[in-house]
């Protein structure tokens, strides 16, 4: 299954492109794609968007598989395929705000 990757926002910078498609099996779940990437980019990334134990996503990460925000979801929870083309994946950072 063809995924259509969108990095945003500091995800963009930790990866050196806005965009990127690529083949998984199907089944794929959100780890192993998550893994794959972190295969891909590093130590960084992955610490980037793992949280400690690496059981989930940073709570200044998000997921986004189509219009879903999957951000919460088990990292077992298999990719769907959209029906009628490529599946749409964002992954971005969310910038910490402070002020009082």
């Amino acid at each position: 299954m063809w995924l259509r990757l969108r990095y945003a926002g500091a995800c963009g910078v930790i990866t050196g492109k806005q965009r990127e498609s690529i083949n998984l099996p199907r089944g794929t779940t959100i780890g192993g794609l998550l893994d794959k990437l972190s295969a891909k980019y590093g130590s960084y990334f992955a610490n980037r968007i793992l949280n400690h134990n690496k059981s989930g996503l940073r709570a200044s990460c998000r997921l986004f598989i189509g219009q879903e925000d999957v951000s919460q979801m088990s990292l077992d929870t298999p990719i769907r395929r959209v029906e009628g083309g490529d599946t749409d994946v964002t992954l971005y950072f969310l910038v910490g705000a402070a002020g009082g």
